[in-house]
Parts: structure tokens; sequence; C-alpha cells
């Protein structure tokens, strides 16, 4: 479920399933899951595809090692997902059962943010990879 552009109070998700793009307010989510008692503060569940019914979660990261590839959309997308979880925890929108101070964030600090994004929190497509790995734009 990519995550294409952050705004102030939504951002753009793409189904992952039927490739459908929707806005997000940050209030429809929040940072964190607790179900059948159990809790994992670094999950953000994503509403359900309208279109499709696909049911998506975003991952923060797990810990201080940096991405293998740099600059690579896996690593901006990365950078995005963090940015989003540590936002969501600053304006206190953690899951049932949890609260901020229990949430670990991972913001990204605002220099790499500059860096990697220069026209705003914008993530376009990957390129399309055919069946024999060739690359085109999608």
């Amino acid at each position: 479920m990519p995550i294409r552009e952050i705004r102030a109070d939504d951002f753009d998700q793409e189904c992952s399933k039927c490739g459908s793009i929707v806005a997000v307010p940050l209030t429809a989510i929040a940072a964190g899951i607790s179900r059948s008692g159990q809790m994992n503060p670094n999950v953000v569940a994503m509403p359900v595809c309208a279109t499709c019914g696909a049911a998506e979660f975003l991952l923060r990261s797990p810990g201080e090692e940096e991405h293998p590839s740099q600059g690579s959309y896996g690593h901006k997308h990365k950078l995005l997902v963090d940015k989003l979880h540590a936002k969501l925890v600053q304006q206190g929108r953690v899951a049932e059962g949890l609260t901020p101070e229990q949430v670990p964030t991972k913001e990204p600090p605002a220099a790499v943010m500059d860096k990697w994004f220069k026209d705003g929190l914008k993530l376009p497509p990957p390129p399309f990879q055919d069946e024999s790995g060739r690359s085109e734009p999608k």
C-alpha cells in the first residue's frame, strides 16, 4: 500500500490490489493496532479499500539501521511511512489501549526529508517491471 503524498491533514494512499488512489484523512487512522488483547505500536491499519475491499497495513521501521539502497523507491517510501507514523503519535492518534508514550517513533530528521523530498512529501509510482525484469514508467 504505497503512500503517494503526505499533506497537513491527509495523505494519498494507493491500493496495492486494485491501484485506486484515495485521500485518507489523518483522523481516520491511528498509530498502532490492538486486537484480541495483543498490541503492536509499529503498525498502522489502513482503511479498507472502497473499490476492492483490500485491507492493508503500514509498518514503521523497526530499528536504527540504514536502508541498504539510499534514494531508492523503497528507501523513500520507508521515510514517508516513518514520517506518517510519527505525525500520528505527535497528534495523539494512537490505537485504543495505547498512549503516545507507549508508541516508539522514528521520525526521520528534517535534513534527510529535505534531501529526498525537495518538492514536498510526494513519491511517484515506481517503474513498472514486466516479466523479463525490464523497467518502464507505470
